[in-house]
C-alpha cells in the first residue's frame, strides 16, 4: 500500500506523471458511482479539493477560499458567521467513509479527508489489500532461499557432528540417522506468509537429501526416535 499526500508546502503531491493520471481517472470514476453523481456539490467540492492537491496548491486551500471558489459566495463571506463550509467539508468525509466501507471496499485507490484538513491525501492500494491474489513482495521472495539455505546448513552441521562422534574408539556406530521435517511454522506476525508453508517446506526437504546423501523413506506415525528438524518466520 503506498500513501501519497502533501504537506501544504506547495510541492506536487505525487511528483509521478502515471500516478497523478491515475487518480484523476479513479476521481472521474468516483464521481460518477451513486453517492457522489446524486450531489453535484458534493462533487464540485471533492474534485477542487483534489486538483489542488494534485497541483501542489493543497496549502492554499482555505474555508474563505472554498466559500468563493465552490459555493460560490461573494468576498463579504465570513467562515466565522456561515458554517457552510465547514458542514460540507464534513458530510464529504463521511461520505468517503461510508463509500470505502461498502461499495469502495475493493476500489484500487482511496481518497481521505483527515479532521480539520483540506487537503486530500491518496492511497495506492497493493494488489493483496485489494483482494487479489498477486505476486510475492521483494522481501517475501527473498526469504524462501534464504530459509532453505538456513536449513541445510543446519543439517550439515548436525551430520558433521554426528559423523565424528562415530570416529571416537570403543564407541559402537549409532543407529541409521533418521531426520523428520516438520511443516514451516508461521507466526502471527508474518501471516502473510502462510501461503508459502507448503511449498518451502517441500523445497527444503527436497534440498536435505540432495546435499546430505539421505533417502527419503516411508512417513511413519511414530518419530520419537527422529531428529526433528522445524524451521519457521518469526
Amino acid at each position: 500500500m503506498e500513501v501519497t499526500g502533501g504537506d501544504g508546502a506547495g510541492a506536487p503531491l505525487t511528483g509521478d506523471p502515471s500516478r497523478t493520471e491515475h487518480i484523476r481517472a479513479y476521481l472521474r470514476q468516483l464521481l460518477a458511482s451513486p453517492g457522489f453523481a446524486s450531489s453535484p456539490r458534493r462533487s464540485r467540492l471533492l474534485t477542487y479539493l483534489c486538483d489542488r492537491a494534485l497541483a501542489g496548491e493543497g496549502g492554499g486551500v482555505t474555508e474563505y477560499a472554498l466559500g468563493l471558489d465552490v459555493f460560490a459566495k461573494p468576498s463579504s463571506f465570513d467562515p466565522r458567521a456561515e458554517s457552510i463550509v465547514r458542514v460540507e467539508v464534513g458530510r464529504l468525509r463521511r461520505k468517503l467513509e461510508e463509500h470505502y466501507a461498502s461499495d469502495g471496499a475493493r476500489d484500487p485507490i482511496v481518497i481521505q479527508l483527515s479532521p480539520r484538513s483540506y487537503i486530500p491525501v491518496f492511497i495506492f492500494r497493493g494488489e493483496a489489500a485489494a483482494g487479489s491474489v498477486g505476486p510475492p513482495s521483494a522481501a517475501r521472495a527473498r526469504a524462501k532461499p534464504l530459509l532453505v539455505r538456513a536449513g541445510v546448513v543446519a543439517l550439515l552441521g548436525f551430520l558433521a557432528i554426528a559423523g565424528l562422534g562415530s570416529l571416537r574408539p570403543g564407541i559402537p556406530d549409532p543407529p541409521p540417522l533418521s531426520l523428520a521435517v516438520l511443516p514451516v511454522v508461521v507466526a502471527p506476525s508474518a501471516s502473510d506468509l502462510q501461503e508459502f508453508r507448503g511449498p518451502i517446506t517441500e523445497e527444503l526437504k527436497a534440498s536435505l537429501l540432495r546435499t546430505s546423501g539421505l533417502r527419503d523413506g516411508p512417513k511413519t506415525r511414530s518419530q520419537s526416535k527422529a531428529q526433528i528438524l522445524q524451521f519457521g518466520f518469526l
